[in-house]
């Protein structure tokens, strides 16, 4: 994982570093259960910040997120939020924010399972993640987009 992510937790740089070594080292196997700790991570921060900030829906999540990522810098290259889907494709050569490049496709849905679950903690519905690029498969940038189920 690239020390430039300095803007992130210890704990979720040692997250993200763990979970990458548990994938390559277990494989597919590993997945649900990688998935599973990401997914919790994001149910936890999608519940304070529903707490904190009294937000609801799923434009306020999204925006929130983006907030969040714009003071990482100007990591994106298109961003655009409705009232049920949030887009998003980082500039390229914009490092993978966990440090997943070249790790995989699967890697890169099991970690991404925290910003899915804390969308659907905070609107209180399930939101689909479609991720059409990813540093992780090697593409040079990535592209992820939300949308509330059934909505699309």
């Amino acid at each position: 994982m690239s020390e430039d992510n300095v803007h992130q937790s210890f704990s979720h740089r040692a997250l993200a570093k763990l979970s990458r070594a548990v994938c390559e080292k277990f494989g597919e196997e590993a997945l649900p259960l990688v998935t599973e700790v990401w997914h919790d991570m994001g149910r936890k921060a999608g519940t304070r910040i529903v707490k904190k900030k009294g937000i609801n829906t799923f434009r306020e999540a999204a925006e929130d997120h983006v907030e969040m990522v714009m003071g990482y810098g100007d990591v994106y290259e298109v961003c655009e939020v409705s009232d049920d889907t949030y887009f998003a494709r980082t500039r390229p050569g914009t490092p993978c924010e966990v440090g997943l490049e070249d790790a995989g496709e699967p890697a890169c849905h099991a970690c991404m399972a925290v910003n899915k679950a804390q969308l659907e903690t905070i609107c209180g519905s399930p939101v689909d993640m479609i991720i059409t690029r990813s540093r992780a498969k090697g593409d040079n940038s990535c592209e992820v987009k939300y949308v509330m189920s059934g909505r699309e």
